[in-house]
């Protein structure tokens, strides 16, 4: 994914428009702790993969 850098443990947007980008892995986040599930994710050959378990 190329507007996504790795940025110690947080992913930071490269787009001009900083406002308005760059909020929403924080809330995939908080929804994923909310339902005490699971939420990884890594940059494989500029692409961003993400994997999140939920409880039912």
């Amino acid at each position: 994914m190329s507007n996504a850098t790795l940025n110690t443990s947080m992913l930071k947007t490269s787009k001009n428009d900083k406002k308005n980008h760059g909020f929403g892995l924080k809330h995939v986040k908080e929804i994923v702790k909310k339902y005490d599930g699971k939420f990884n994710y890594e940059l494989l050959q500029n692409c961003f993969i993400a994997n999140i378990i939920l409880k039912k």
